[in-house]
């Protein structure tokens, strides 16, 4: 299921939620299908649990180096630490440059 939402999506990762909306982890496409093709029960063991993680107060120049610096989109959190948004490092560059706004 998980890599089938992924193609439809054109996503790369997912990420695992509790049914309360709090992150567990993510699962990256190349995990999932060696999962699959390894006819494994689940994903518990492929789910990366370190991933960056921001809360919604913390201003964008905060953000940058750690969008620079890991391979995950950063996940926004809300007071509650449950998942509010997912900055992706490509979008968020991106938005600054439309804006004119130095990156370096």
């Amino acid at each position: 299921m998980a890599l089938r939402r992924m193609k439809e999506h054109g996503i790369s990762s997912i990420f695992v939620l509790t049914k309360e909306r709090r992150l567990t982890g993510i699962v990256l496409a190349e995990d999932a299908l060696q999962a699959v093709e390894e006819r494994r029960e689940g994903f518990k063991d492929i789910i990366i649990e370190d991933v960056p993680r921001v809360s919604m107060d913390t201003p964008v120049i905060d953000v940058i180096p750690l969008l620079t610096e890991t391979k995950f989109p950063v996940v926004v959190t809300g007071d509650d630490d449950k998942l509010a948004g997912i900055l992706v490092k490509g979008s968020v560059l991106a938005g600054m440059v439309r804006k004119g706004d130095s990156v370096a």
